[in-house]
């Protein structure tokens, strides 16, 4: 293991704060500060963290104390070398352990969420085919399809933007959240601006 030491609780506060660790071994009983404290502050900056307390003066309540705020483990001195080693190495197990399941709920996590936009976008692209299966008013249509294309991906309004053969230019065909003037009075030259650009050459941007 990779190991610093402190001599002085309140130092060993200021390293904790500005380090990161897998385990902590304290005292109970120091000057300034104790070990409950210290476990306190290692806890609260990384829930994961493990944290042994050793006390020379073992009580019922002291060991309460340590296991009701989360220490790993909780030696009395004087101590015996192996059984540090065993309870630091099955310490920084149970740390890996669990990191390993919080990567494992957080990769399930993403993958439920985007199970969940593919199904959302199924059954818009299906509202969307019976759309335009059942009506003829394309504007009706169009508009309908932008609603749907908003929610899909979360938007606050979006336009269809459809191309005037005979002028080379985008027109507004249908809007959801756009002003009245902005639909009447924005044309764009065919290959100008994004949606220009994607009529021009028929790629998504």
């Amino acid at each position: 293991y990779e190991v610093v030491g402190e001599n002085d609780a309140a130092e060993a506060m200021g390293l904790l704060e500005r380090s990161d660790f897998d385990l902590v071994i304290a005292d109970i009983r120091m000057p300034r500060y104790d070990g409950i404290e210290l476990l306190r502050r290692a806890r609260e900056k990384d829930p994961y963290m493990g944290v042994i307390l050793i006390t020379g003066y073992a009580s019922l309540e002291t060991a309460k104390n340590a296991v009701g705020e989360g220490a790993f483990g909780y030696l009395t001195k004087p101590l015996e070398l192996d059984e540090l080693k065993l309870v630091v190495a099955r310490g920084i197990e149970r740390r890996n352990v669990e990191l390993e399941r919080l990567r494992l709920l957080t990769e399930l996590k993403v993958a439920n969420e985007t199970l969940q936009m593919k199904l959302i976008q199924l059954d818009a692209l299906t509202s969307a085919g019976n759309l335009l299966a059942t009506t003829v008013d394309l504007k009706e249509a169009l508009t309908a399809i932008l609603s749907l294309a908003i929610d899909v991906i979360g938007a606050k309004l979006g336009s269809v933007m459809i191309l005037d053969p005979s002028k080379n230019e985008l027109y507004i065909g249908a809007s959801c959240g756009l002003e009245d003037s902005v639909v009447q009075n924005t044309r764009m030259k065919l290959g100008s601006s994004i949606s220009g650009y994607v009529a021009k050459t028929g790629r998504p941007l």
